[in-house]
């Protein structure tokens, strides 16, 4: 009955229940750690679970509600805040979940930056079985909550800048390559918590500076997400300065932003299987069905409730610009195909008169500049004519 059945529903399935980080309480605005002592799943009755939705028609999971995948039926839990992960006992977790089930999406969430920086050659094996079982375009969000080290003292915080940044280093290693949706197979991202006790102005600079080393590294972050905390457990200060919190955020969302998107899709990437969800304005905006989508704009009307393959042709903030891919050059409207970088209005009217094609030779042939050539052949092709490669 759920609106999304069918569609891109997704199931969250609970791997385990509390923090790791219990004894110490934990990061002082996080709920997690209430819960007491951590309790595991069992990978039995995980992948019943999954199975049991599967056959109810659920063709989209994560493995969440959980502090960090990473930690997953580790024996130091209870021992050591930054536990030894158990690559054996994740990994047979995902293939079975893999083998059983074979999801259309799959993807996980929530990982400690600090376990993975005090234990590299476990978590590397760990990152390269969510890299090979799972689907791309995952997302392992980190907590790092703020690169001050005061404020991640008096906060009792997850992880050190520099802990962080050498786990962004191994997930990027591993899982930059891009998979089968057109995006890299699994990517960390990156929160902060803004208004915890001992903030300054100093703060945001220090996470601006953070941020800019990431970039500098040529490292990719798939998404950054900035909040205000939450007074759930006890009193905070909130943010130093409206103004201060409103400059960083405008600062990464400019600064920071549009390179890594730049970089994690470029022209021409191609973005499979995106789901149509708005049409507006004679736009049509939807995302991969995923944990953490890219906003897709796509400049001319599609049918609402559909899979498209779409080619990036630009960027926004946090969203990109795309056409539909590949565009049939007998069949595509005049919107579509002067959608295209490098057509324009006046060849798109030139195709449509021309029309219909019945080889691609001809319809090159209204091409002169070489740019324009290469965009047609690239994002056209024609009724019954095998696409040039």
């Amino acid at each position: 009955m759920h609106p999304d059945h069918g569609g891109p529903l997704i199931a969250e399935v609970q791997m385990y229940r509390g923090c790791v980080r219990y004894i110490s309480g934990g990061c002082d605005f996080c709920v997690e750690p209430l819960f007491g002592k951590v309790q595991f799943r069992k990978p039995k009755d995980i992948l019943e679970e999954m199975v049991a939705l599967s056959n109810a028609g659920v063709r989209n999971f994560r493995l969440g509600a959980q502090s960090c995948v990473y930690c997953y039926m580790s024996k130091e839990v209870g021992r050591s805040e930054t536990p030894t992960p158990s690559p054996n006992e994740i990994s047979k977790l995902l293939k079975g979940a893999r083998d059983l089930v074979n999801p259309e999406v799959f993807h996980v969430d929530n990982a400690n930056p600090a376990v993975i920086a005090e234990h590299p050659t476990e978590s590397r094996e760990v990152t390269k079985a969510i890299a090979e079982y799972c689907t791309s375009g995952n997302v392992l969000a980190f907590g790092l909550e703020s690169a001050d080290p005061a404020v991640a003292k008096q906060n009792n915080l997850n992880a050190t800048a520099e802990q962080t940044l050498a786990a962004i280093r191994i997930v990027n290693d591993i899982g930059a390559k891009r998979g089968p949706s057109g995006l890299p197979l699994v990517l960390p991202g990156i929160n902060f918590v803004c208004g915890l006790k001992g903030e300054s102005k100093r703060t945001y600079q220090l996470n601006l500076d953070f941020l800019r080393r990431v970039v500098s590294e040529g490292l990719l972050l798939r998404r950054i997400n900035i909040r205000q905390v939450m007074p759930i457990r006890e009193e905070f200060p909130g943010v130093v300065s409206k103004e201060d919190f409103m400059r960083f955020k405008r600062a990464v969302r400019e600064e920071i932003d549009g390179p890594l998107l730049e970089k994690l899709v470029p022209d021409r990437t191609v973005l499979k299987g995106v789901y149509t969800e708005l049409r507006e304005g004679g736009r049509t905006f939807g995302r991969q069905v995923g944990t953490y989508p890219l906003l897709v704009s796509i400049p001319f009307p599609l049918d609402i409730g559909i899979k498209v393959n779409v080619s990036v042709t630009g960027r926004g903030f946090r969203s990109v610009e795309a056409v539909a891919y590949p565009l049939d050059a007998n069949t595509a409207t005049l919107s579509m195909l002067q959608a295209i970088p490098g057509i324009g209005r006046k060849r798109a009217m030139a195709i449509v008169r021309a029309r219909p094609f019945s080889d691609l030779e001809d319809l090159w042939e209204l091409f002169e500049e070489p740019k324009a050539l290469e965009s047609a052949q690239f994002h056209l092709t024609t009724l019954n004519v095998d696409r040039q490669q």
